[in-house]
């Protein structure tokens, strides 16, 4: 049985592999290889509709929840999940777009069946079958291809019942499709050579303003044809070794990053195979969280150079730091906005321009939910706070505790220093002395006041309920009891974290001395990205504090190597202290990026020294 089952697998992820192959080049060429390797759904004009729901059910290897199947009266009907669900056709008259359509309706909750476009045409129609989430990734990766290959199959789709004209008419949309690219290019380029000629021209007829007007009118076109050709390969700077943006999103997705989705189990058993943990438990130990750092502080070499400040380098090291989150959350580090914006994004297309602001907003939304950070003042606070103090300094603290009282004494300092951030000119400033509890009432006031309008709406359908008995009742007793209630669920998470925290640094502080300033510096990097990527901070404000953060990474650390074993313990106490154990899938995630920033290939911190000094 277990062979079987490796082969269906196999089988599986070759149709899975090819079809990218497809998506990363899409050529006539391996357009027909995929055509003639039946790598996708195959079905023919004269196959019974029971093979194709017995097919697609195969595909997705649910043949048990999906499978044709008949009522009482014969009709043909798919069986899912256990309920037979009667296909609907015209004057009862068998056809495959309907079978197809209503195949698609029904696992429309987590399978989409697309058709693919270059087989209309052929001896036989083929399609592709996957869950939502791997047709969005595709996608995003590659929004050009996507759609000209596939296409969504809706209520008007033809298939099966296409004429003759339309079919005509579909095969030389295909073959077209091809040529576009390759077009557009080559017309640059002779635009391009063009230019050459026209400039020659001018210099040997012209003179004076008129040859100035000329050459600049020149210069300003020959401008604009690279920037376009930028749209279609890469380049490098001065020296040829560094990469530079790749604004043809086709071009980018060859070399991108991509999570591999697997259960808790499978990334669980994945993380011990990359340590070599024999562990057998369903939560990783702390000694397996040291073997993670200790085994990506081993993927990279001690490799280091010494630069000037003024060498290009120096910013694209500041960027490189940022590496972790950047491949986490898809952004490129060849810029220092992770948003496209300038030149590239004027050149992108009304659809795509719309795409990446519907992005920016998001990216807004969650900078301002995880970070606080909605503003240029929010943005340089938590900048500063990363540079000179962050969870290093926290973790310090901490440590140093041998009591739990001394621990709630350290989280009463933090309380008051985080309060004093947070309040106005026209708030009493808390003073130093002030008790936990104090300190507590006065979170909870700020709390309140920064929530009002949920808190008031809450109350008001509350009172809206108990009408009209408390027709005449206070709204202010309201206020009181939630503010009460508040103070107590705060101060039972102040005395769980700082008892999760105690107790995960003690673990991880047991055996050796520990320092989590990569943690701080890694994030450091990326919150000066977004913050300029939003527009919260200028260009050269953005470069001081990189300039800063990588000072102090060069003076800490000795290589990438180094970097990566103290971030990931970093986020450990960071993780471990608020819920008093550590993710599996996020550890999984953060340890996949790591390998691919050290893939030998194709790896940012492989193919980038780090710098052991930098001459003012």
């Amino acid at each position: 049985m277990k062979p079987i089952i490796n082969k269906l697998l196999e089988i599986t992820v070759g149709k899975i592999s090819k079809v990218l192959r497809l998506l990363n080049n899409p050529t006539e060429e391996n357009s027909r290889k995929v055509l003639k390797g039946w790598e996708l759904l195959c079905f023919d004009y004269d196959m019974d509709d029971e093979t194709i729901i017995n097919d697609i059910a195969a595909n997705i290897l649910e043949t048990k929840i999906l499978q044709a199947a008949y009522d009482e009266n014969k009709n043909l009907c798919i069986r899912y999940k256990g309920k037979n669900i009667k296909i609907d056709y015209p004057d009862n008259i068998r056809n495959k777009d309907v079978t197809i359509k209503t195949v698609n309706k029904i696992i429309s909750q987590e399978y989409e069946i697309r058709l693919f476009r270059d087989s209309i045409g052929t001896g036989r129609l083929q399609f592709y079958v996957s869950s939502h989430e791997d047709w969005a990734n595709w996608e995003y990766d590659y929004m050009e291809t996507v759609p000209l290959l596939f296409s969504k199959i809706d209520e008007d789709t033809k298939m099966f019942s296409l004429t003759d004209n339309e079919i005509q008419q579909i095969v030389k949309e295909n073959k077209d499709k091809y040529e576009r690219k390759k077009i557009r290019r080559e017309r640059l380029l002779i635009i391009k050579s063009g230019l050459v000629k026209a400039r020659e021209q001018a210099e040997a007829t012209l003179t004076g303003q008129a040859l100035t007007d000329a050459l600049r009118q020149y210069a300003d076109t020959e401008k604009w044809v690279c920037e376009r050709l930028k749209l279609f390969e890469g380049y490098e700077d001065e020296g040829g070794r560094f990469l530079q943006p790749v604004s043809d999103n086709e071009r980018t997705s060859k070399k991108g990053y991509k999570l591999k989705n697997m259960s808790t189990r499978k990334q669980l058993k994945t993380i011990r195979n990359f340590i070599g943990s024999e562990n057998k438990s369903k939560s990783l130990s702390v000694e397996e969280l040291y073997l993670i750092a200790e085994t990506v502080g081993d993927l990279a070499t001690c490799e280091s150079i010494v630069i000037n400040s003024s060498d290009h380098y120096w910013k694209k090291f500041h960027i490189l730091l940022s590496g972790i989150l950047s491949v986490v959350n898809g952004e490129t580090m060849e810029e220092l906005s992770s948003i496209p914006d300038g030149q590239y994004y004027e050149n992108l297309d009304e659809e795509y321009r719309a795409y990446i602001d519907e992005g920016r907003e998001i990216k807004r939304k969650s900078f301002k939910e995880d970070w606080e950070v909605h503003d240029g003042s929010s943005a340089i606070y938590t900048i500063h706070w990363l540079l000179r103090y962050g969870h290093a300094r926290r973790y310090d603290e901490y440590a140093a505790c041998s009591t739990f009282e001394e621990a709630m004494e350290v989280d009463r300092k933090t309380s008051i220093f985080w309060l004093r951030e947070k309040q106005r000119s026209d708030d009493n400033p808390i003073p130093d002395d002030a008790t936990l509890d104090e300190a507590i009432a006065l979170e909870v006031a700020y709390y309140m006041r920064e929530h009002y309008g949920e808190i008031q709406k809450d109350n008001r359908r509350f009172l809206d309920k108990k009408k009209p008995d408390w027709i005449s009742f206070d709204e202010a007793i309201i206020w009181k009891e939630r503010e009460r209630y508040l103070i107590e669920v705060f101060k039972q998470n102040h005395i769980e974290y700082v008892k999760d925290t105690m107790n995960f640094v003690r673990l991880l502080g047991a055996e050796r001395a520990v320092c989590l300033d990569a943690w701080d510096i890694g994030r450091c990097a990326n919150v000066v990205r977004w913050s300029y990527s939003l527009g919260y901070i200028s260009e050269q404000t953005a470069w001081d504090f990189l300039d800063k953060n990588s000072r102090r990474a060069i003076k800490q650390y000795r290589s990438f190597g180094n970097f990566a074993h103290d971030y990931m313990l970093g986020r450990f106490f960071w993780q471990g202290g608020t819920s008093g154990y550590v993710d599996i899938d996020s550890t999984y995630m953060m340890l996949d990026a790591i390998k691919y920033l050290f893939d030998e290939k194709k790896g940012m911190w492989t193919q980038n020294p780090w710098i052991s000094e930098v001459i003012v």
